[in-house]
């Protein structure tokens, strides 16, 4: 939905004279029988005595939690939301018939005849595919309203990794989170072959939330747009400013606006604030994915052997790939500052070995593939650029790992010639507040010295919200 047009809106029905039983703020609404009997009760009146009272344009005023399919007005809900708050009054014409299916879609295919009404956005769409995958003509109908040829082959690409639609199924109880969902990323998001990783993510955010709302279905069903937008990408233990910013707005009911009970509440806040990673979400998700997809690209071009995928053998992810490529090593060493190598205890691991392939590859991202970090302010002067010692560095780690493959034997053979990964210089300024996606010059320089898998390990929140902590988390997210 388009937030920047419903708050306009808002402030149209704030400094006009804002009656919800005027015709044109009227809208549409299902319920089933059992609601509409709810309702009826808490207004104290027979379905006869209601309609009489519509009649002569009398509307009851009725509070209560009641749940109301409404398909035409969505931006005026918003924009009374954002004018009024939670006590905001909104008038409803409801619909209650047996066949509840039939009459949804009657409604819903109605309000579509309204130039005026909001778009769709995506993940309100994946959702309703999602919900009625059972029933073809529906999932045509919401396919349809995708307004681009290419988010409609994204949307088939995604529906076809199972493992992933899985993980993002978890998520379908909160309403909230479906706004940050991108089918225009999404096939560069899959082109990356990291199917276990971005559902492991998926599952991830879906741990987060479920630990916020402590598992209740009713506190899931809380989590809207708003209180989404204001936590994600917060760090509660790490950011004084953060922990001040969700209190303050908890305790003035600006997020989970629909929960009342103080206990409950004083439980959300609870949760929220001993929170020690950055708070997850889809949109958080698509940021940090951009991010990952870079070092995938650089595994991909310089360490990975990809076989050609058959009829008979369908595409493999790069994480299946490399399992083959892969021998455990008598003894696993993992870096521990440049050229710095320590044995690790236990087993050899391939996921260990995955992981520390990865930081290697992302500590070094700008000479060994196009991207470049983001500036830390315009005009910053940076002399990034493709460097084959780079390529060989990589190279040299992914053997001590364990990995072997033809990719790798020309990457060792490349003459030594070990200049400067970059000539940017490291300089005394404070850090722009990197929550995560690339990084920015500095952020960059600094992950470069720290970035190392012991050393995130040993990051802790302690009130500061360092790059190495913010690496840390979106390596945790995905790993």
């Amino acid at each position: 939905m388009d937030f920047k047009r419903a708050k306009k809106l808002a402030v149209i029905l704030r400094n006009s004279r804002y009656e919800p039983s005027e015709p044109q703020h009227q809208i549409s609404g299902l319920v089933s029988e059992k609601t509409l009997e709810t309702i009826l009760q808490s207004a104290q009146l027979s379905r006869e005595e209601l309609v009489k009272k519509n009649q002569s344009h009398y509307y009851p005023l009725i509070r209560g939690d009641f749940r109301i399919w409404c398909f035409r007005g969505r931006r005026r809900i918003l924009a009374a939301l954002i004018a009024f708050g939670r006590h905001s009054e909104i008038t409803v014409k409801l619909y209650c018939k047996t066949e509840v299916a039939r009459l949804r879609r009657f409604i819903r295919d109605e309000g579509e005849s309204f130039l005026h009404e909001a778009d769709y956005y995506d993940g309100e769409i994946y959702w309703n595919i999602r919900e009625y995958e059972k029933d073809p003509i529906e999932v045509s109908k919401w396919r349809d309203r995708l307004k681009s040829d290419s988010k409609k082959k994204h949307l088939a690409l995604l529906l076809g990794r199972k493992q992933i639609v899985d993980a993002l199924d978890r998520l379908r109880p909160y309403p909230g989170l479906w706004f940050g969902l991108k089918l225009g990323n999404i096939h560069r998001h899959l082109a990356t072959h990291l199917d276990e990783r971005i559902a492991y993510h998926f599952s991830y955010i879906a741990d987060v939330w479920d630990f916020i709302t402590n598992d209740d279905n009713d506190l899931k069903d809380a989590v809207d747009c708003e209180t989404v937008q204001l936590v994600q990408f917060r760090a509660p233990l790490a950011s004084r400013s953060d922990r001040a910013l969700i209190s303050e707005a908890i305790d003035r009911g600006a997020i989970f606006s629909r929960i009342g009970d103080r206990r409950v509440r004083a439980g959300l806040k609870q949760r929220l604030l001993s929170q020690r990673h950055i708070i997850p979400s889809i949109a958080t998700y698509d940021t940090n994915m951009n991010y990952i997809a870079i070092g995938a690209k650089i595994v991909s071009e310089h360490i990975e052997v990809r076989p050609k995928a058959t009829f008979r053998k369908p595409v493999t992810t790069m994480y299946e790939n490399l399992s083959h490529q892969w021998k455990s090593p008598p003894q696993m060493l993992v870096e521990v500052e440049e050229g710095l190598f320590r044995p690790t205890r236990g087993t050899p691991s391939l996921e260990l070995a995955f992981i520390a392939l990865f930081l290697q590859a992302l500590r070094d991202f700008p000479s060994l593939c196009g991207e470049k970090p983001l500036q830390d302010f315009r005009g910053e002067k940076t002399e990034f650029g493709l460097n084959q010692y780079s390529v060989k560095r990589l190279c040299q780690r992914a053997y001590i790992l364990g990995f072997y493959n033809a990719k790798i034997e020309r990457g060792l053979q490349i003459p030594n010639n070990p200049t400067p990964v970059s000539s940017s210089e490291r300089r005394t300024l404070l850090l722009s507040d990197w929550r995560g996606g690339k990084p920015f010059v500095q952020t960059f320089l600094d992950l470069q010295r720290t970035s190392y898998l012991p050393n995130l390990l040993r990051t802790s929140p302690d009130n500061s919200l360092t790059p190495a902590y913010v690496q840390r988390d979106i390596i945790r997210a995905f790993f």
